[in-house]
C-alpha cells in the first residue's frame, strides 16, 4: 500500500475516534448533569415515604456518575493515544502506562458500582447479591490480570 494510502486510511481512522470520543463525552457530561439534577431534585422535592428511600436514589445517581466517569476517560483514552499520539513511535514502557491507566479506570469504575449495588442490595434481597460480587470479582480478576500483563512485560532488571 501506498504511502498516500496509508495516510488516507489513518486520516479517517482518526476522524472515526474524534467523532466516537466527542459523542462518549457529551453522553458522559449528560449523565454526570442529568444525575446531579436528580439528586438536588431528590433532596429539594423528594417525597420520600421511606427513612432510607432517598439514600438509595443519590446512591443510583451515584453508580451513575461513576459510569460517566470511566466512559469520558475512554473517550480520552482514545482521543490522546490514538489521535494524537497514533502515529509516534512510542516506547514500551509507555504504552503499558496508558494501558494500565485504562484498565485501572475500568476496573475501579466496575468495583465502586459493585459496592454501591452490594449495599444497596444487602438491605433488601440478599438473593440478589450475586450481580454486585460478580463486579467486586470481575474487578479483581482485571486488576490481577493487570498486574500479571505488567510482570510478563516489563524489562527484567535482571538482564545482563
Amino acid at each position: 500500500m501506498g504511502k498516500r494510502a496509508v495516510t488516507f486510511v489513518h486520516n479517517i481512522t482518526n476522524l472515526a475516534y474524534i467523532l466516537v470520543s466527542i459523542i462518549l463525552f457529551a453522553i458522559a457530561f449528560i449523565i454526570i448533569f442529568w444525575s446531579v439534577w436528580q439528586i438536588g431534585l431528590d433532596f429539594f422535592h423528594g417525597n420520600s415515604s421511606e427513612k432510607g428511600e432517598l439514600l438509595y436514589k443519590v446512591m443510583d445517581e451515584v453508580a451513575f456518575i461513576i459510569f460517566s466517569i470511566a466512559v469520558a476517560d475512554v473517550a480520552k483514552y482514545l482521543m490522546v493515544e490514538e489521535v494524537l499520539h497514533g502515529k509516534e513511535k512510542k516506547p514500551a514502557a509507555e504504552r503499558r502506562r496508558a494501558l494500565s491507566n485504562l484498565i485501572l479506570i475500568i476496573s475501579t469504575a466496575f468495583s465502586l458500582e459493585g459496592l454501591i449495588l452490594t449495599i444497596q442490595v444487602a438491605k433488601t434481597k440478599m438473593e440478589n447479591l450475586v450481580y454486585p460480587i460478580m463486579l467486586l470479582v470481575v474487578s479483581a480478576i482485571l486488576l490481577v490480570a493487570l498486574g500479571l500483563y505488567q510482570k510478563l512485560t516489563s524489562p527484567s532488571k535482571e538482564a545482563v
